[in-house]
């Protein structure tokens, strides 16, 4: 990235040598403190080898087994690997002027959608004569549309996947804290265990106090875990104006490609009420099509006896319909 941190970029198969030059690149975005080993993304890419795609897990910044510190000039030197190095990002992908934006990126945001411009713009490089399709799982999905909203026509994305999305951080860590205290606990020790693996780079860095890092280690919410460093690390005055700025729903009518949203009405993190945020918005933005099911939990729906989802079925189905639809690259 611009500031010398390395995100990781793993590809299904590892040698495509032998892939045509315009096969489909599936990019997939994982959920808070996951990575490319994650079930459902090991899923998705076996998906990914059946159809014959080339697929990509982009793994965020300290997950993975990436670091958030910056790569010193050395390393830099040595390496020919690094994304997003391309200073002729349209300006129209970064927000400057928003808050956080100014200061170093010490902890990875739940939508930084910078990060992503320079990801697909990296992929479009790689292979520019391939569609890129991008599935977000959880609050991968949430990144993903978040940033085709921002984008707009310009997203460089042909078609999207969201599963299992929230869409409202600022209500859904509410719920996800008053009503699922169990998984909001299981979200937030995900995070801590990113704090865990970076806390020399941050203390080094001087940007969290140790009150601050106490404060993160004893929180029991992804709302407290946030709280504690909207304002140090982000700039953020509070963590509802960070939330706001990290959610997608106000982005779901700026939409320009054709997006699949599956959701379902018992996921423990996602409460009902959120639910219909891609169905009001699907009502002005065609491009937009929901799939509500009754039952599915969280990245679940699963089906016959050995309990395999078929939601990755599903994904694959709406990938192979929209890539036969002959429309221009974006």
């Amino acid at each position: 990235m611009k500031d010398r941190v390395k995100v990781a970029l793993d590809w299904c198969p590892a040698d495509q040598a032998n892939y045509p030059e315009d096969s489909p690149v599936v990019l997939c975005l994982h959920g808070i403190g996951c990575s490319s080993q994650g079930k459902s993304v090991r899923l998705l890419m076996e998906e990914c080898l059946k159809r014959g795609w080339r697929g990509v897990v982009y793994n965020r910044r300290g997950h993975g087994g990436t670091s958030i510190a910056p790569e010193s000039d050395e390393d830099d030197d040595n390496s020919s690997s690094d994304i997003g190095m391309d200073s002729s990002l349209d300006d129209s992908c970064t927000s400057k002027d928003e808050p956080g934006r100014a200061l170093a990126k010490m902890f990875p945001e739940h939508a930084d959608v910078d990060d992503m411009a320079d990801v697909v713009r990296h992929i479009a490089r790689k292979h520019p004569a391939a569609r890129i399709v991008c599935v977000g799982f959880s609050l991968g999905s949430n990144l993903l549309l978040r940033y085709l909203g921002h984008m707009r026509e310009r997203s460089g994305i042909f078609a999207g996947v969201s599963i299992a999305n929230g869409f409202d951080l600022v209500q859904g860590t509410r719920n996800l804290k008053e009503r699922s205290p169990v998984m909001d606990a299981i979200v937030v020790s995900k995070l801590k265990r990113l704090v865990r693996a970076n806390s020399e780079h941050i203390i080094r860095a001087q940007r969290l106090e140790d009150q601050h890092l106490q404060g993160l280690m004893r929180a029991r919410s992804v709302r407290d875990f946030d709280d504690v460093i909207a304002k140090p690390l982000y700039g953020y005055e509070s963590v509802d104006e960070y939330y706001e700025q990290s959610s997608c729903v106000a982005m779901l009518k700026d939409i320009c490609s054709p997006v699949l949203c599956i959701t379902d009405q018992d996921d423990p993190l996602i409460s009902s009420d959120l639910l219909k945020h891609p169905l009001d918005a699907g009502r002005v933005n065609h491009n937009l099509l929901t799939v509500l099911t009754r039952t599915g939990g969280h990245l679940g729906w699963l089906e016959g006896w050995k309990g395999k989802s078929w939601v990755i079925k599903a994904c694959g189905q709406y990938i192979e319909a929209v890539l036969a639809e002959e429309c221009p690259l974006p």
